[in-house]
Parts: structure tokens; sequence; C-alpha cells
């Protein structure tokens, strides 16, 4: 019987491949880890082993190409380094202190945080508006206060986007869920976690992309 590559190969190595060269921060190390597990994907799919492992695959290919770009961004930005980050986090992160400080975020102005030193590029404005009040819908920074409580007091340190991470996370457990034939199951999830366009937002934190997740949960139990 003739074995045909499946529709979530072809996504996951288009998808990827588009990443990886449009994303400022990879190396030829994110390209050797990528092109092995797409390779160690093809093999399981092609193979036609059992639904356990391919899920596993699945899930190695995400964990290896999305988890360590995701890390890389991260840490990239605790050392210091040049970074490929939106804003939004940059107010976020300021925004829940003062909530926890019982100060009014909508109220106070981001002078002094990080988000002075963003580099804010517009044709018509000097200053980034973002620096004289909040721009986050008070949800945002409610849902990600638990988030910064717990990470601050295990690890001590706390970026927005790990929040976005466990939101990524659980969302692609989500789309799983929504196909009948599982063969649409990986499509689905391969075209959600290896989007290109979604991939670049993702990993500069943009808050579409906090607002995209909860629009995948509701979906779901509605």
């Amino acid at each position: 019987m003739k074995k045909n590559i499946s529709l979530s190969s072809v996504i996951i190595f288009i998808g990827g491949f588009l990443f990886l060269s449009s994303w400022p921060s990879a190396t030829s190390l994110h390209a050797l880890l990528f092109f092995c597990t797409i390779f160690f994907y093809f093999w399981v799919d092609y193979r036609g082993n059992l639904l356990f492992k391919k899920q596993l695959a699945l899930f190695i290919v995400i964990f290896v190409v999305v988890g360590t770009a995701f890390i890389t961004e991260i840490n990239n930005r605790s050392q210091g380094a040049p970074v490929f980050v939106h804003d939004n986090i940059l107010q976020v992160e300021p925004a829940i202190q003062m909530l926890l400080q019982g100060k009014n975020p909508y109220i106070e102005n981001y002078f002094g945080t990080e988000l002075e030193d963003f580099p804010f590029v517009n044709d018509h404005l000097l200053v980034n508006p973002a620096l004289y009040h909040c721009i986050k819908l008070p949800f945002h920074l409610v849902f990600s206060t638990p988030f910064y409580l717990f990470f601050n007091n295990t690890i001590h340190f706390f970026d927005e986007r790990l929040v976005y991470i466990i939101l990524f996370i659980m969302s692609s457990l989500v789309l799983y869920q929504l196909p009948k034939k599982v063969e649409n199951k990986f499509s689905l999830v391969a075209a959600y976690a290896f989007n290109p366009l979604f991939l670049r937002f993702f990993f500069g934190g943009e808050r579409r992309c906090f607002c995209f997740k909860l629009v995948d949960f509701n979906h779901f139990f509605t």
C-alpha cells in the first residue's frame, strides 16, 4: 500500500521554514533542531505508527521548535541583548506591579519603566502614547496577576510571555479536540502552532495573541 506524506507534515515544514527564515533571532542551531525534529515527525508519520506515537511526535516538534525559540527570546531579554519584543508586555508587567501596590494603573504614567526605553517609531508621534496611560483592558491585567505572583515566588522571574505560552499549550489541546477526523486534528494544530504570521506576533508578545487564545477557549466551551 502506497503511503503519502500527510497534510500536517507539509504544514509543519512550510510554516516552520517560513518562520525561521523571518525570525531575527534564528541561529544555525535553531535550524538544525528544526530539520532534525521535522525529519523525525516525517518518519513517524510515514511509518503509520500508533496514534499515541504520532501525538507524541507532534508535541516534540512543537516543543523543540516553538519552545526553544520562546526560551531564546526570553533569555535575550533577561541578558540585556537586542530583543524581539512588543511594547505590550513592557506595559503589562509594570501595570501588574502597580496593581499589587494598590495603585490604579489607569491613572499612572509609565515613565521610568522599561517601556520608556522601547524604540518607538511613528511618522506622526514623537513619544509612545502608552507612556501616558495604560491601554490594556482590566481583564488582561487581572488574569496575568496570579501568574506574576507564582513565577516571581518560584523562579524569581517573570515575563508576560510566560502567560502566553501557557495559553498557547492549552489552546493547542483545545483545538486538537475540535475536528472529528484524526488527521484533521493534527493538521489544525500544526497550522495553529506553525503559522509564521502568528508566531512572529506571539514571540513579540503582542496582546492580540492573548485575545486569540481566549477566543479559542470560548469557541470550545460554547
